[in-house]
């Protein structure tokens, strides 16, 4: 039988939405700088650290495109109640919008992500364990990552005290967390609450990946925020990898 391929439309949005571009195709330009730690003995019993890093970024790839297919599911249900403005024929219909929404910010931000990091050597487990574990758990984080910036820490914590609860709870508990009736609905059933809890999640997202990368970087390369006025509106992304360059004698300067 001769295999005929089938195309199908993937998605009505794409690299030009904000969350996409600071997100899966930020991620992508900056895997090919990854680090792969290998001795001469794994070299030698299994493959050449070109293999070995072909592997890894091909991991990462289909990883990345995994957080993008879920924040993208999550983009889908938060369009929808934007054109409802929140209001639906039912109630279990508005319940299962925000489930849906919020199960999938959830699902991109606690699994997918925590895997992607995994998978570049960064066990980014503190940001979602107990708060009697978080600063043990971050200590050990920092003592691994030196170059990591310490501010992503405190990024953590604050996230964690604020939508990061509020987006967990709900992810467990659903609207069962509130334990008395509430006759004007849910706190976290609102378009503006959706709004907020999807820009912090991919926000997040974006920042843990990038205090992280200047880690994976050598002396020599940084990355650059691009100014607002100059991102590319096609793909509007806020970082790029580049050198440091000393104006007046060309010299590529270090970082360090």
């Amino acid at each position: 039988m001769t295999f005929q391929p089938q195309l199908k439309k993937i998605a009505d949005f794409g690299s030009g939405e904000e969350w996409i571009a600071r997100t899966e195709m930020t991620m992508l330009d900056f895997l090919p700088f990854l680090r792969v730690d290998k001795s001469a003995e794994d070299v030698k019993a299994n493959g050449t650290l070109k293999e070995a890093f072909d592997e890894k970024k091909e991991a990462a790839t289909g990883l990345a495109m995994a957080i993008a297919e879920e924040l993208g599911q999550a983009f889908i249900d938060l369009r929808r109640l934007r054109e409802t403005k929140g209001v639906m024929p039912t109630e279990i219909e508005v319940s299962k919008a925000y489930r849906d929404l919020y199960g999938h910010l959830w699902a991109a931000y606690k699994g997918r992500f925590q895997d992607f990091m995994k998978l570049l050597e960064y066990n980014i487990h503190f940001i979602f364990d107990k708060d009697s574990k978080f600063d043990s758990l971050a200590a050990n984080f920092t003592v691994a990552h030196p170059n990591v910036n310490g501010e992503l820490i405190e990024r953590v914590r604050s996230d964690r005290a604020t939508w990061h609860e509020a987006l967990h709870t709900y992810r467990d508990d659903g609207e069962h967390n509130v334990k008395k009736p509430l006759f004007t609905g849910h706190p976290m059933h609102s378009l503006h609450t959706a709004e907020v809890i999807f820009s912090n999640t991919w926000h997040a997202i974006e920042d843990v990946f990038i205090h992280c990368m200047e880690e994976e970087l050598g002396e020599q390369l940084t990355i650059f925020e691009i100014p607002k006025e100059r991102r590319d509106t096609m793909v509007p992304k806020k970082y790029a990898v580049g050198l440091r360059v000393d104006t007046a004698t060309n010299q590529v300067l270090s970082r360090t």
